[in-house]
């Protein structure tokens, strides 16, 4: 059971790491999509 939670835990932890650099990419890479079209 701890070996268990303690991988679960780990992942879980992965998965909001990489959720929060998505969250903080996406509004990024819109901007500079808009700005390309904008320019183009």
């Amino acid at each position: 059971g701890k070996y268990f939670s303690s991988v679960f835990s780990c992942s879980s932890g992965e998965v909001r790491e990489y959720l929060v650099l998505m969250l903080h990419w996406l509004p990024l890479n819109i901007l500079i999509l808009v700005g390309y079209l904008l320019l183009a």
